[in-house]
């Protein structure tokens, strides 16, 4: 393990399983304009885990949540759409 990351900040963000597909495949993950003070606080480094809450679109009942993946900030972009 590299030995930044042992004392790096860990954030979990949450979202539906459907969400976590549509961020994977387009490599943004999206919050309206009222929440971008979250985004001030992450800084590169610091560790992400994606947390996947019950689906809403598929009908699963044996689908529940939990970690989906865990990642490291690269950087940083903003996308107007």
């Amino acid at each position: 393990m590299r030995s930044d990351l042992l004392n790096a900040p860990v954030y979990k963000f949450s979202g539906r399983i459907e969400h976590w597909l549509t961020t994977f495949h387009r490599g943004f993950w999206g919050l309206p304009d009222g929440e971008r003070s979250k985004w001030e606080d992450i800084s590169k480094g610091d560790v992400f885990l994606f947390h996947g809450t019950k689906p809403e679109y598929i009908n699963d009942t044996d689908a529940g949540g939990g970690v989906i993946g865990v990642g490291v900030v690269g950087g940083f972009d903003i996308k107007d759409r």
